[in-house]
């Protein structure tokens, strides 16, 4: 059923809710759900009328572009890492006190964008002022990462442990992007380069193909096993957790337009993957 540009959270945040407490759950993994339904609500709300549409974090780019993006972020946070560094410490320390840091690409942006409203109005001296802009410049660069550059962030361990850890602090993830070598590409990106997502059915299913090979990553998450499709003998008729799971989800979010095809193919690439779980 189409989703009308009309956008009911409450009711995709439910839906999302329940075909994730529907799925046989491993055991610890209910502090997640949360954190699954807000990622792909807002997801759903983004893309509201765009059916094709792929959000960024799923985009793929090649291996100049990839160290673009990863020698930008590292060179604004080495910038920023310095500006806070040179406060006196009875400055700083009220500009930077904040709860740590619950999601890299979400959380953290706005959490710059709070210390460079700090910044600006704590009335720094003339040689600090450029805190606020490389705060500002640092989130919006964080928001903006397509998928290779993403995964490098995963891969360097900068993500929060979602099973209820202690999250980083502020300074810490700034002081641990500024560590990252800026030629940096983990082992799974050239697997993530070579991915023709868009090919996964028609170019309509584009963002079914590229939220269905992260539901499948969700999926063993919560349930500790890699997606699989069972098929009745007499009719033919797909079932099982996984295929009843990714229809709730792609019906919850409003996309339209997958075919059994790009169910079949989501499950053979996720068997084959061995890529860190990206989705924060």
């Amino acid at each position: 059923m189409a989703r009308s540009i009309t956008f009911n959270r409450t009711s995709v945040e439910a839906d999302i809710e329940r075909a994730c407490r529907n799925l046989p759950l491993a055991d610890g993994v209910e502090d997640l759900i949360p954190l699954i339904v807000k990622r792909f609500a807002d997801w759903a709300e983004n893309s509201v009328g765009k059916s094709g549409h792929v959000p960024v974090a799923f985009q793929v780019t090649g291996k100049k572009a990839t160290h673009a993006e990863i020698g930008l972020m590292v060179s604004l946070s080495v910038k920023l890492k310095q500006s806070i560094n040179l406060l006196p410490l009875e400055v700083r320390e009220p500009l930077i006190k904040m709860e740590g840091v619950s999601s890299i690409r979400h959380d953290f942006p706005m959490k710059l964008e709070v210390l460079a409203q700090r910044a600006e109005q704590a009335g720094l001296a003339k040689r600090h002022q450029g805190l606020a802009k490389w705060a500002r410049k640092l989130a919006g660069t964080i928001e903006n990462l397509h998928k290779p550059a993403v995964v490098a962030l995963a891969d360097y361990h900068l993500h929060a442990n979602m099973a209820g850890k202690q999250s980083p602090s502020l300074v810490e993830v700034i002081d641990r992007i500024a560590k990252i070598p800026m030629d940096y590409l983990p082992p799974s990106v050239p697997e993530i380069m070579n991915e023709e997502i868009v090919g996964l059915g028609r170019k309509s299913n584009a963002r079914a193909a590229a939220q269905g090979l992260l539901l499948g990553h969700v999926y063993f998450m919560l349930t500790g096993r890699k997606p699989t499709i069972s098929t009745y003998p007499d009719t033919s008729k797909r079932y099982g957790p996984w295929h009843t799971f990714l229809t709730e989800m792609f019906d919850a979010m409003g996309i339209t337009g997958a075919g059994d095809q790009v169910y079949r193919k989501i499950v053979r690439k996720i068997k084959g993957q061995n890529i860190p779980l990206v989705f924060y």
